[in-house]
């Protein structure tokens, strides 16, 4: 039977290819489709980008299977029972973000719900600092995912077609497309890592002589 190499993810190489292209997308700034608008202290209109927008972004750049995220602390900061009997708690996360060649970034997020039910408000806010870690992570690979939220120009460039929610989703096959666009060589070139492709040429035979003619035979005289 063939065998086969199982990589342990983190020490599976991106090619040189692969790495190029990557690089080209995480530096493109996003669209003002792809974030959203909160109201911010001060009643301030603020850009931030959704933790599934964030995900979907990932998958796009990266794969599926091209990367992947941990939590390495959680730590609850507070727990407070206030007037009617509601629950407030506060959460400080640290996510992970590792790419499958080993290369991670990591960073610190924070979630704070207040809810009737203790339990619930436990979860929510763990759930809340986790995504905000993960999203604060991510956003260290690039523009695309994320770090051009905090070019201020930018920003006030696209502003005005930020909704409140993303509008726009990431097609994978569209920017796996993309992605092998960008990796085309130009026109009469060749990839360093594309073998040469020989096509055998037949030997030359010369064409076959043509037919001899059958001489007709002239019929001979009866003798009588």
């Amino acid at each position: 039977p063939e065998m086969t190499t199982n990589h342990l993810f983190g020490t599976e190489e991106f090619d040189e290819q692969e790495k190029n292209v990557i690089r080209k997308l995480l530096s493109r700034r996003l669209e003002g489709a792809h974030l959203s608008m909160r109201t911010g202290a001060g009643s301030m209109k603020v850009a931030y980008i959704e933790s599934w927008k964030a995900i979907e972004l990932a998958n796009s750049i990266f794969g599926f299977d091209g990367w992947s995220s941990q939590i390495v602390d959680i730590t609850p900061d507070f727990i407070e029972q206030g007037r009617e009997n509601r629950f407030r708690v506060g959460v400080t996360a640290v996510v992970k973000v590792v790419l499958k060649d080993g290369t991670y970034h990591e960073d610190v997020g924070y979630g704070i719900c207040e809810n009737q039910n203790k339990g619930i408000a436990i979860e929510n806010a763990k759930k809340e600092a986790v995504s905000d870690a993960r999203k604060r992570a991510l956003r260290i690979f690039g523009n695309a995912l994320g770090n051009c939220i905090y070019d201020k120009k930018h920003i006030a460039e696209i502003k005005s077609s930020i909704k409140s929610s993303a509008t726009k989703n990431v097609s994978y096959d569209e920017i796996r497309a993309e992605l092998d666009d960008l990796s085309q060589p130009a026109s009469g070139s060749r990839r360093r890592d594309q073998p040469e492709v020989k096509v055998p040429i037949a030997p030359f035979q010369p064409p076959p002589p043509p037919p001899q003619q059958q001489q007709q035979q002239q019929p001979q005289p009866q003798s009588q």
